[in-house]
């Protein structure tokens, strides 16, 4: 895991090629049920921040996604893992292989995870592996996701970026491409990505008549494009990317 805290003021991730490069974070030989593998984390250690304004404290995240990321079987190493013997990168012995990922997680994993963050996309897409429930993208507090792909004329998105997320996990877990949550007062927070994510390969057939269907490949048991769990009434989390919502929570 790539850990920053916030008097780090920016850290940027770049990804040049899917699979033989990237961030891996999958563990596949850990046992532990609670084990969790976090691509990216950038915490916010301040508590004097002002909830009333949209200043973002935490930090800049900067990311770079490959151009060859992709949804679906692609997205999967051959053999289910990502250690294997397939020709790629070669580190201490281990082939490196993340398929068509920029970070790959295991179960439980988390592709990125930030407080109060300025979460910049500097590509077309941003490709994200998890396994049983999963995030790919953690948001907590005054985050933005893409702020840099807002239109300064109309303050929405511009819609030209793409979150991938790929969820290989078992039929009966869960996995959200993203999830926005609060823990430090009144929550705003905006996505300007557009969402895209497969169930256990499949892109095409995520909907609920698939899913209730016994001879289903994926999940039934939860699959997202964003969770919104905050903390404090009138919470705000604007989605900016195709077919936009606002989700507004009161306790």
């Amino acid at each position: 895991m790539m850990q920053i805290k916030n008097d780090v003021k920016n850290y940027i991730q770049k990804n040049t090629t899917a699979g033989s490069t990237g961030i891996d974070v999958s563990n596949p030989n850990v046992d532990n049920i609670n084990a969790r593998g976090v691509g990216i984390a950038l915490v916010n250690g301040k508590n004097d921040r002002n909830n009333t304004d949209y200043t973002i404290k935490g930090g800049v995240i900067e990311l770079t996604g490959a151009s060859d990321g992709a949804l679906g079987s692609s997205a999967k190493p051959t053999t289910g893992t990502a250690l294997q013997s397939s020709g790629l990168a070669t580190i201490n012995g281990m082939t490196f292989d993340i398929a068509k990922n920029d970070i790959f997680t295991g179960k439980n994993g988390i592709g990125i995870y930030a407080e109060d963050a300025d979460i910049k996309v500097n590509s077309d897409k941003f490709t994200v592996f998890t396994k049983d429930n999963g995030v790919g993208l953690w948001a907590m507090d005054n985050s933005v996701v893409a702020g840099n792909d807002k239109d300064p004329i109309t303050n929405f998105s511009r819609q030209t970026k793409d979150f991938q997320y790929n969820y290989f996990g078992a039929k009966d877990q869960s996995g959200f491409a993203m999830a926005f949550g609060g823990k430090r007062g009144q929550t705003t927070a905006s996505n300007y990505m557009n969402i895209k994510f497969s169930n256990a390969a499949d892109g095409s057939k995520v909907n609920l008549q698939y899913e209730n269907d016994a001879n289903r490949v994926g999940t039934n048991k939860g699959i997202a494009g964003i969770l919104v769990n905050t903390n404090d009434t009138n919470d705000i989390v604007n989605n900016y990317g195709k077919n936009f919502r606002r989700y507004i929570f009161s306790n």
